[in-house]
């Protein structure tokens, strides 16, 4: 079921994509620390990457997968790691886009910015549903965090403020 999701996204992504007549070459999904390892120095446009979150969710969905890396400790280690690699691999003039819980934002600020990222931003996502949560003793979390960072001095793109909505895709 997830990669059905993902396959999802990414045919709504390419959708955009060819809206806009720009090109894709390459869209990259897998294991971050070991597909890092196969680019060059200087030839990534952008990256978007959605980390464990270090929280302990222990499932996704009725099946209950454990999420790899989710506890603090390993996705701290984890993005310390990801970022330092990443950085030598980012052209000049990029961003890197990074989804976070609140309770990660510290530790994600701190490891690209050690890395030699500049801090751009926190945007916010405004989700049309909420996410997984304790909904007895707690809100229903309906926003996602998204820490901006750059390698140079990009262009920014269209967006006018830091919270975004969109449409979940539908095909």
């Amino acid at each position: 079921p997830v990669a059905y999701r993902f396959r999802k996204i990414i045919k709504h992504v390419q959708k955009v994509i060819n809206q806009t007549n720009t090109h894709v070459e390459n869209l990259i999904y897998g294991d971050c620390l070991e597909k890092i390892e196969l680019l060059e120095n200087n030839t990534v446009d952008a990256c978007i990457t959605d980390p464990p979150y270090g929280i302990s969710m222990h499932r996704i969905g009725r099946n209950k997968i454990p999420i790899v890396n989710d506890t603090r400790e390993s996705a701290t280690n984890l993005i310390y790691s990801f970022a330092q690699k990443l950085y030598s691999k980012m052209k000049n003039n990029t961003y890197s886009v990074i989804f976070s819980s609140d309770k990660m934002l510290d530790v994600f600020k701190d490891a690209f910015t050690t890395a030699g990222f500049k801090y751009v931003c926190l945007c916010v996502w405004k989700k049309r549903s909420h996410s997984q949560c304790d909904m007895v003793s707690s809100p229903l979390i309906v926003t996602e965090f998204i820490l901006l960072f750059r390698k140079g001095r990009p262009t920014w793109f269209e967006s006018r403020n830091n919270v975004f909505e969109f449409n979940t895709p539908t095909s």
